[in-house]
């Protein structure tokens, strides 16, 4: 009951104020935790938080999250990689970018296409953590996520 009230309290500041960046951060977050998540929805709102509030790195991260969770893992990695280029100071998106990485790399590897050729499939995998170590350094590129697909659909 108490988040339908709060969308609603939100629906009402955002039909006054549409590009009010608070109501449409927290409407957002609603969407995300809602357990009939409009991810489309979600992602309209918080991209239009980032547009009028660059600095705002929890709208950022919500952001990649959303993309995330709608299997959007290309674009979770870009709006992660485009919050280090703005602010290269920021540790938790480097982790978050990480854990994107692991995860996605765990996904492929353990794929039963990847596992048609396990030694093969073993040494891509291992070469895709390659692309992480990018993390640590000032240089991270999205191309390294690109380059953990590439070498799933070549062990395939």
């Amino acid at each position: 009951q108490k988040p339908t009230e709060a969308a609603s309290e939100l629906d009402k500041v955002i039909a006054k104020q549409p590009r009010n960046p608070a109501a449409l951060y927290y409407r957002g977050l609603l969407r995300l935790r809602n357990p009939h998540k409009d991810l489309d929805q979600a992602i309209a709102e918080l991209t239009l938080v980032r547009e009028l509030m660059p600095a705002k790195m929890e709208a950022r991260y919500l952001l990649a999250e959303a993309f995330s969770r709608k299997g959007d893992t290309d674009s979770a990695a870009r709006e992660l990689d485009a919050t280090i280029r703005f602010n290269p100071a920021e540790k938790t998106a480097r982790l978050k970018l990480a854990e994107l990485y692991c995860t996605a790399s765990a996904k492929l590897c353990t794929s039963g296409a990847v596992a048609k050729r396990p030694l093969t499939s073993i040494s891509r995998c291992f070469q895709s953590s390659r692309s992480i170590s990018r993390l640590t350094s000032g240089s991270i590129s999205v191309t390294g996520f690109a380059g953990v697909k590439s070498l799933a659909v070549g062990a395939l």
